[in-house]
């Protein structure tokens, strides 16, 4: 049977496929990182039996040395045979140590007699060197610290490493995860140096806290791995929001009023009660403004002592005004012999259900009184004509079983004779005197306020 000329070149190609196919090289690892000193061993594997095994190393664009040709009797190579035979179609090498000029990529390459042409593979290895410790720039800190809301920008730089380090940026222990930029790299010969930048805005609490940049590679340990900074803000006296406020204070006692003021740098005091002037450490009649004293991060305590608490100091006005370099915050500070508020006592959910309680009652009260202005106070069971009953009908009719929910409805306000359909299973419509709504609203009322009373003693 003749062969036509498209199927004679089908012919080939299934050929060239079958044998591309059958006789790839399956190389093992394709990719590995090692320190040097260290053992490697590499693998490649064809189906058919081989007649010769030979290695390239290519650091770079620079082959090193000549090709090894590796057979199981020679022993005498830094890079010997490894594997179980050619006749298993099997080619590795196997290096004691690695070194610099074992870096790069690693080809090997086969030849058969059920082939015509060379089989190769190739696989990267990457023996590692130890950067440079890590780098750590602040920039903008010649003056050595920030004012709150300035931009802290930093550089970190870790050079001729291999592979690429990794940088990570932390704060007192913290990950910082925002103000990164984009990393940048150079290659000088087969070396990498990485640089990336940090931007942050510094608040008040990062006075004090460490900037570290941390350096992560194979060659680096976590002794000394990563650079760092103190970081030093400078910022006013916090403002306080409300007064300060000392309750349960006792006439004729000594009492003293100490007063937390966040600042950096530390700040002078001064306080003002009425026309009475005291700076640190001064005494005036019988009041007396001791040295503030640190607490650390950034929190000083100032002290008034009054001795022998009289009733006009009560109604006296006090002030605490700290000044740093930065600016300057006053302090109005209350003081009372009464015993403290008790819902200072009370826990954040007891307070939320007593204003949840009291906006329900006003909303009742508020709807009852709209609706009997307008002179229809009802309250529909379903839909139907409307019909009113006399409350003096409430004692005759109290047709109704014991424990039936209805039935104690129409005791309270009255039912009618005309009941929904027993398929609807609707309740009946009934209608109330707005006077009788009301009084039983500010019985609940009352009982309420008791209630809150008991749980706030």
């Amino acid at each position: 049977m003749a062969v036509s000329y498209w199927q004679f070149n089908l012919l080939i190609l299934l050929s060239l496929a079958r044998g591309f196919f059958c006789n790839e090289v399956e190389i093992t690892p394709k990719h590995l990182v090692v320190k040097p000193g260290e053992e490697v061993t590499i693998l490649c594997k064809v189906k058919h039996k081989i007649q010769y095994c030979r290695f390239e190393f290519i650091s770079g664009s620079k082959k090193i040395k000549s090709p090894f040709n590796l057979n199981p009797g020679r022993k005498d190579q830094s890079v010997i045979y490894y594997g179980s035979g050619f006749q298993n179609g099997e080619c590795g090498a196997n290096i004691t140590r690695a070194e610099d000029q074992h870096n790069g990529q690693i080809t090997c390459s086969v030849g058969s007699e059920e082939f015509t042409y060379e089989l190769s593979a190739t696989m990267n290895l990457v023996v590692t060197r130890t950067p440079s410790l890590p780098e750590l720039e602040v920039k903008n800190y010649k003056k050595n610290y920030f004012l709150e809301g300035e931009v802290l920008s930093a550089t970190c730089t870790v050079k001729n490493a291999r592979p690429v380090a990794n940088i990570s940026w932390y704060l007192d222990g913290n990950l910082i995860s925002e103000g990164l930029h984009v990393d940048v790299v150079s290659v000088q010969e087969d070396l990498q140096t990485i640089m990336q930048n940090i931007s942050h805005v510094t608040e008040a609490s990062d006075d004090g806290k460490t900037l570290r940049c941390v350096a992560y590679h194979p060659g680096l340990s976590a002794a000394n791995n990563y650079a760092q900074k103190v970081i030093n803000v400078k910022y006013q006296p916090k403002p306080s929001n409300e007064p300060i406020e000392r309750f349960g204070l006792v006439e004729g006692s000594e009492v003293r009023i100490s007063v937390l003021v966040q600042a950096n740098p530390r700040p002078n005091f001064i306080w003002t009660i009425g026309d009475i002037t005291l700076y640190e450490q001064e005494s005036k009649n019988r009041f007396t403004s001791q040295k503030a004293v640190d607490q650390g991060n950034g929190s000083w305590e100032s002290v008034l002592i009054i001795d022998s608490l009289t009733k006009e100091d009560v109604e006296q006005e006090y002030t605490l005004k700290a000044q740093n370099e930065i600016g300057v915050t006053d302090y109005r500070v209350l003081i009372s012999t009464s015993p403290p508020p008790q819902v200072f006592k009370m826990k954040t959910g007891t307070i939320i259900i007593i204003l949840v309680v009291a906006l329900v009652i006003i909303f009742v009260i508020s709807a009852i009184l709209c609706a009997r202005s307008r002179g229809h106070l009802c309250f529909s069971g379903g839909a139907g004509q409307q019909s009113p009953i006399n409350l003096s009908d409430l004692e005759s009719k109290k047709q109704h079983r014991p424990g039936n929910f209805i039935g104690r409805i129409r005791n309270l306000v009255g039912s009618k004779k005309n009941r929904v359909p027993p398929d609807m299973q609707a309740l009946e419509d009934v209608t109330v005197d707005s006077e009788k709504v009301i009084h039983t609203l500010f019985i609940h009322y009352k009982f309420m306020l008791r209630f809150l009373e008991y749980f706030t003693k």
